[in-house]
């Protein structure tokens, strides 16, 4: 696998491709994107595409191309269009602050000291971002869920699992106010830093929006739930009388056939 030699590069083969890989983004999740489209938009220069395979831009499988996994996560996060909640990620966080900040205690060289107060300014910088972008992910996928899945037992299940997720989002949430609060005062108190300062002011902003907009959520999905189960059971009850109609349909069939 070869790869880009800079940045300079890897901007220029984007912005050179930029109609293949557009095309390819937006039809993502609707179409198996065959080689021979590709070829249209690169001119049937077989050399362009063989240039984003080489460099893991794309992948081919049996003549159809998709995005590589590194692009398009790159991609949905940046554009805010991502449809799985990296909850993961939230928890890594909290765990990589933890670790730096005794890290920081035991560094008696100023250089480095400086060094873990910046990445957990970082990373508490990122925690804000991600935990809101995962409450605006998650309320989308529960209306896109509720709204375009037509089999109502997998609505329901999906549902069910996707509120599942806004607890673990709510108790990652507990956690970080937990270790803000609570476990790393003395740090908190000691690390005098205004950057830092104001850093942990809006992440405990940002925090409790988001607790605001999971409870809004939570109400959404028991909502919906309700929602199918009432529309189960009507369905339910629509079934019972086609068969009963079905079956008296058939029981003055066979008594007109045995009088005839």
């Amino acid at each position: 696998m070869n790869t880009f030699n800079d940045i300079k590069e890897l901007v220029s083969a984007l912005k050179r491709e930029e109609k293949l890989i557009s095309e390819m983004f937006t039809k993502r999740k609707s179409l198996n994107y065959k080689l021979s489209y590709a070829l249209e938009l690169v001119d049937n220069d077989e050399d362009r595409i063989n240039f984003l395979l080489q460099r893991s831009v794309i992948r081919e499988n049996g003549g159809l191309l998709e995005i590589d996994d590194q692009f398009l996560e790159f991609f949905e996060q940046v554009l805010d269009v991502n449809e799985e909640i990296n909850l993961s990620y939230i928890n890594e966080n909290i765990k990589s602050i933890k670790e730096n900040i005794n890290y920081y205690f035991n560094e008696n060289n100023e250089n480095r000291k400086y060094g873990y107060l910046r990445f957990i300014k970082k990373t508490f910088r990122k925690m804000g971002v991600i935990t809101l972008r995962s409450v605006v992910d998650l309320r989308r996928n529960i209306e896109n869920t509720f709204k375009n899945e037509s089999n109502y037992k997998n609505k329901q299940l999906k549902l069910e699992n996707l509120d599942e997720k806004r607890t673990i989002v709510t108790n990652l949430i507990k956690q970080t106010l937990l270790l803000i609060n609570d476990e790393e005062l003395t740090f908190f108190k000691t690390a005098t830093d205004e950057e830092l300062n104001r850093i942990i002011t809006n992440l405990k902003y940002s925090l409790s929006e988001c607790s605001h907009n999971l409870i809004e959520i939570e109400k959404q999905i028991i909502d919906y739930l309700n929602q199918i189960k009432h529309q189960g059971k009507f369905l339910e009850k629509l079934r019972k009388r086609s068969e009963e109609h079905t079956s008296e349909l058939q029981s003055h069939s066979f008594i007109s056939y045995a009088v005839f």
